[in-house]
């Protein structure tokens, strides 16, 4: 097997993940807007875990192309955040055109459901929606405010996360090269723990970066820990002890160590050298999470993470309506919900993705390789 198909395969399993991330989003926002404190406590582990997964495959990519885009240019910083953009924005302004044309009546969904049918909270009052709400939300700067982070519909807080983090990734990254990885992200993770021990209480979700930097910085050293693997194998181990430490130190930590536990053995596991005799479990994870359902849900992973809402709110409304609905136990009230819902989701999701992150992707091509490119190259 070459080295470019080992790489395609594990990295089918990174898609894998994900899908499985968007999935427990969506179950556990159903099991919230049922009333049913079930297994899926929250929705923000997976969230995490989206974290993690982006802060690797950016810095993955960022040392499979530093050889032909130097990260001292300004060209490269220019396709990085152009090409970033194409990715997140087309969906999300599509989205927040009924999120905030409806915004109002989805704001008052869950106060006027039926009591003891929501686990929501009911005294939220929303912002106002003016022209700073905005401009917010069209720039993405809406998660450093605290009373705009999560007003809308869509559970957009984590895309203003993402943003943030795409904004200082690259000088992230010429610090981690020209500083220690150990101090480095010791620092962060340290400034991070102040800030939230301090200032999270203010926000209605952790929007704001530092407030979840560690999972950026476990994801990137986990790439690091794969880029030096063949090539300084002291320097891997020690990567991955470092991530190990952060994990550990993170929220749910035994989930959190878990995830990295799989991601690293997906990454550094030979099956020619079966030394563990684990072969067999091997094999099963890999075919779960590669198999063509695990593509599909990779693939409306973010259309899933970012409609579901728009879609469960009314639901779960309409459905409350009904005294039969009602009546029922919390568990029998999000399978119904569920039922409904994951259908109607990944059949609108997979429209999403093709018609809309697929072409937008391709927009954010088009732009790098037209007349703009060209004040670079003078």
């Amino acid at each position: 097997m070459t080295g470019n198909v080992a790489k395609k395969e594990w990295f089918s399993y990174f898609d894998g993940i994900r899908g499985i991330a968007a999935l427990l989003v969506m179950t556990a926002h159903c099991m919230t807007w049922a009333a049913w404190d079930g297994p899926i406590k929250s929705a923000a582990l997976a969230v995490d875990v989206f974290m993690i997964l982006s802060g690797f495959l950016m810095a993955y990519h960022y040392r499979e192309r530093e050889k032909t885009q130097l990260w001292e240019s300004p060209k490269t910083w220019y396709i990085f955040y152009v090409r970033r953009f194409f990715r997140i924005a087309p969906l999300y302004y599509l989205l927040m055109i009924p999120s905030l044309f409806f915004y109002y009546h989805f704001n008052n969904f869950h106060r006027v459901m039926p009591a003891g049918n929501s686990g929501l909270n009911t005294e939220i009052s929303p912002p106002p929606f003016d022209f700073l709400h905005l401009l917010t939300h069209i720039t993405f700067t809406f998660g450093l405010i605290p009373q705009y982070a999560a007003s809308l519909a869509i559970p957009d807080w984590s895309l203003s996360l993402e943003m943030q983090f795409y904004a200082v990734f690259p000088f992230l990254m010429l610090l981690f090269r020209k500083f220690s990885y150990f101090w480095i992200s010791l620092s962060l993770c340290i400034v991070s723990f102040i800030v939230n021990h301090f200032w999270l209480a203010n926000f209605p979700q952790p929007s704001f970066l530092l407030f979840k930097i560690n999972f950026f910085i476990i994801g990137i050293l986990l790439a690091e820990a794969y880029y030096f693997k063949n090539r300084k194998t002291f320097t891997s181990i020690c990567l991955i002890v470092l991530l190990i430490i952060i994990s550990g130190y993170s929220r749910k930590a035994e989930i959190i160590l878990f995830v990295v536990a799989l991601i690293t053995t997906l990454m550094f596991y030979d099956e020619k050298d079966d030394t563990l005799r684990i072969n067999k479990i091997f094999v099963a994870v890999k075919n779960i999470l590669s198999n063509r359902i695990s593509r599909f849900m990779s693939d409306t992973s973010y259309s899933v993470y970012l409609a579901h809402n728009l879609l469960l709110m009314p639901l779960a409304y309409w459905f409350s309506s009904f005294p039969w609905f009602v009546s029922q136990p919390g568990y029998m009230k999000f399978i119904i919900l569920f039922a409904v819902l994951a259908p109607l989701t990944y059949c609108t999701a997979f429209v999403l993705f093709k018609y809309i992150e697929k072409p937008g992707i391709a927009l954010g091509k088009f732009v790098l390789s037209g007349k703009v490119m060209k004040i670079f190259n003078h």
